[in-house]
């Protein structure tokens, strides 16, 4: 493959996120997510054929937030099921699959992308966010 098709494909999987619509908000650990980092979850979604899990989220409180959206902080899901953690993919072209910024803003919605090598974790299934010390459990994979 060509080094122009890999930077087109790096580019549409950062961009396609972006386009797709946001499904309603997934109410099962909302409030504890609000609660400990200023976000409100919308939920966990299989992408690119399951390869990646999309997680979606609003700011709640931006002052909160801030450390999720530190490109200094490494946020991982790890599965229940028996402990597998997913990363964010970093490529050299494109960067990180997730979005940073130095001053989140209350109302808007975010993305993380994770890499979920051979499929490992499926639909229904449950994951936790960890972002530093905090933890949003219970999160179901749709």
């Amino acid at each position: 493959m060509s080094a122009i098709k890999r930077q087109q494909i790096g580019a549409l999987l950062l961009v396609l996120p972006l386009l797709l619509p946001v499904p309603a908000a997934a109410e099962r650990s909302a409030g504890e997510a609000e609660e400990a980092l200023g976000i409100r979850i919308l939920g966990v979604y299989r992408s690119a054929e399951g390869y990646l899990l999309d997680l979606r989220y609003r700011v709640e409180d931006a002052e909160r937030a801030a450390p999720v959206l530190d490109r200094r902080v490494k946020p991982r899901l790890v599965a229940a099921r028996d402990g597998r953690e997913l990363a964010v993919p970093v490529s050299a072209k494109v960067g990180s699959l997730r979005q940073t910024t130095l001053k989140p803003e209350a109302g808007r919605g975010y993305f993380m992308l994770f890499a979920n090598p051979a499929r490992g974790i499926g639909a229904e299934e449950r994951v936790t966010l960890v972002i530093g010390d905090r933890r949003i459990e219970n999160l179901i994979v749709e």
